[in-house]
């Protein structure tokens, strides 16, 4: 019997895994678990763990190693905030009719979010083991993707009543998993990898201690540690070179922008934002 190729061993994945995202939408397994929860993590938790057992599925089982960590876990982390918003969404803001248009879009983006990961994951697997021209491509769209998770589940840790320890703890290792799977696809040590991971974790968490007890919106805070996000990774990703002043002009003024933002659209008391 002809194995199923690649390609469409991620389609089967894609799809299966948007069915289970539909079914379990009315689940709530706060409930069944007797757990006190502004959301329910373990929808996200189950699709997440899915992905990442399909993914070596659809690789052939062909993941060892540090790979195990990198490759499997990139999708998982992508499809953990992304059911983790739809969530929010769904129940939180809409209703009724509204829902269930909702409901629709985010099937459609959940399966093309499902397929780019899935995608990206099998071209930088494949580029571990050989040189191909679709490398260069996957790294960008890794980094593109990376953001945008992060973006997400920044927004989600800001827009709810955590503890803030968990809140801070859940940033740290989310931009310590996310920093490491991004410095992977570059040649690095991996005691290098690890330290420069732990160092833009560390950054993060200093930085979302400020930012939490500014008075600032959820949506904002989001952005402000996505951009600081993007300046100490996209600096980790070039330490093997000389950055060039261009590069460093631009973070520079990405710096100036969130300072200029943190002050323009704080609420101060009575007087409200500045614009």
């Amino acid at each position: 019997m002809k194995s199923l190729s690649t390609r469409t061993r991620i389609i089967i994945l894609s799809s299966v895994v948007t069915v289970f995202f539909l079914f379990i939408q009315e689940i709530d397994f706060r409930i069944i678990t007797n757990i006190n929860f502004p959301f329910d993590p373990w929808k996200p938790l189950i699709l997440g763990l899915i992905i990442y057992v399909g993914t070596f599925w659809v690789l052939f089982f062909k993941v060892k190693g540090e790979r195990l960590l990198t490759i499997l876990l990139f999708p998982a982390i992508n499809i953990f905030a992304l059911t983790l918003f739809s969530e929010l969404i769904v129940d939180n803001v809409l209703n009724g009719v509204e829902q269930f248009g909702a409901i629709f879009i985010s099937i459609i983006i959940f399966w093309g979010y499902t397929y780019i990961s899935l995608l990206i994951a099998n071209i930088l697997n494949t580029a571990h083991l050989a040189d191909i021209p679709l490398e260069q491509a996957a790294k960008a769209a890794q980094f593109v993707l990376t953001l945008i998770t992060a973006y997400i589940m920044f927004f989600i840790l800001f827009s709810n009543d955590i503890f803030i320890i968990l809140k801070i703890g859940i940033v740290v290792l989310l931009a310590f998993l996310s920093s490491y799977n991004s410095l992977w696809t570059i040649d690095l040590k991996a005691r290098q990898r690890f330290t420069a991971s732990l160092i833009i974790a560390l950054l993060m968490c200093f930085a979302s201690m400020i930012i939490s007890i500014w008075p600032i919106s959820a949506p904002y805070i989001a952005l402000i540690l996505t951009l600081l996000f993007y300046i100490f990774l996209g600096i980790s990703l070039e330490i093997r070179e000389i950055i060039s002043s261009s590069v460093w002009i631009e973070y520079n003024v990405l710096f100036l922008l969130i300072l200029v933002l943190i002050i323009l659209v704080a609420e101060w008391g009575i007087n409200g934002t500045v614009i």
